[in-house]
């Protein structure tokens, strides 16, 4: 999609591209300033545009939140045939980042646990629940002030999205997110932040066993509860100390990157792949320093039908996480049954439809 001198325009607006954040088959997100032409006011802002017909969906999502927990939706902007929101920019760092730099002290780790929870509760208050939280989708700017990211997708859409080992047991079972498995996210988040030792070697974390200890990782829903605990002005100094410095590092690497690598065309692949102070609102890279040796399977079809393989036993529809490789599948239904054997792959998801089982609808 061309830019005419990197900027695109609305009525009384022009929004000059910084950089671009992201771009695949649905949408482009940009960090851009945008400017009012009749007094001069400038702001900065993520534009995200949408190339699908996903945008009215997450617009009322979205125009449904007012948190100081959660990013905020400015507005929405037509820019020719495409719609665009206009998000709020967090000058910060994600926990993926900060876990990755430093080690927390129990009391910025409550500090964190506590408006992460304040986000969700919000989320809950206003009919809808984030879906997806996992050390990517929570930033911290300079002045320690949490705000959840890239919420609500689950609440409108029929595809679930998650990222491993964060969600609950009962959405791979096909379940619909709601606050109880957010708070089984929650959980998870607890772990990292106060042994940050677990990092690396997250996807071997027995989390079944640790259900006793832990009642936001229990496996029913019902029993998950979290306790706020009380911190300290202390906690927010340090902790708003060690997202300067890391901020402070960031941008010196992006700008020895930009001299590297300077952009000629905004038309041509200018894209910089770099960590920046400013993360993508609503678009995850999902990247994370373990090893993936799962995949994911889903299954959807119009009739029913018991799956059975060695892992799981469940009717459809479901949503698995299988280890990689080849596994034998079986079914019955009613009317048929039989079995096969697919290949799962970490890389990528395998979709399992009527095809599949040869099924007319």
């Amino acid at each position: 999609m061309p830019y005419k001198n990197q900027s695109l325009f609305a009525k009384g607006l022009e929004y000059e591209i910084l950089y671009c954040f992201k771009q695949d088959k649905h949408k482009q997100v940009f960090k851009a300033l945008r400017k009012e032409t009749s007094t001069g006011l400038k702001q900065e802002v993520l534009v995200k545009i949408f190339l699908d017909s996903r945008f009215q969906e997450e617009f009322e999502s979205l125009s449904k939140v007012i948190s100081p927990y959660c990013v905020r939706l400015f507005g929405f902007e037509n820019f020719g045939k495409k719609q665009a929101l206009i998000l709020e920019y967090i000058n910060g760092v994600s926990l993926f980042q900060l876990l990755k730099q430093f080690s927390l002290k129990e009391k910025e780790s409550s500090y964190i646990l506590n408006c992460i929870y304040k986000g969700l509760k919000a989320l809950k208050s206003y009919g809808i629940s984030h879906g997806d939280l996992s050390l990517d989708n929570v930033l911290i700017d300079e002045k320690a002030q949490i705000k959840l990211i890239d919420f609500g997708r689950g609440n409108y859409e029929k595809e679930s999205f998650f990222t491993v080992p964060f969600v609950a047991p009962e959405i791979l079972k096909g379940f619909q997110p709601n606050f109880l498995s957010d708070l089984y996210s929650l959980g998870v988040l607890s772990i990292l932040l106060k042994e940050n030792s677990f990092l690396k070697d997250l996807q071997n974390l027995p989390l079944t066993r640790l259900e006793k200890t832990h009642s936001l990782l229990s496996l029913d829903p019902l029993k998950r509860v979290f306790s706020e605990k009380t911190t300290d002005s202390k906690s927010l100094k340090s902790l708003s100390f060690k997202v300067k410095e890391l901020l402070s590092e960031l941008d010196s690497k992006r700008c020895q990157t930009m001299k590297q690598k300077p952009a000629t065309s905004f038309h041509v692949k200018m894209w910089i792949r770099f960590v920046f102070i400013g993360l993508i609102v609503l678009c995850s890279t999902g990247s994370y320093p373990y090893k993936q040796t799962y995949g994911l399977l889903k299954i959807y079809t119009h009739k029913w039908f018991l799956i059975e393989s060695s892992d799981v036993k469940s009717y459809t529809p479901l949503n698995l996480l299988l280890e990689e490789g080849w596994h034998q599948i079986k079914w019955k239904s009613h009317t048929s049954e039989g079995e096969k054997k697919i290949f799962i792959s970490s890389k990528k998801k395998l979709i399992l439809n009527d095809t599949f089982f040869q099924i007319k609808k």
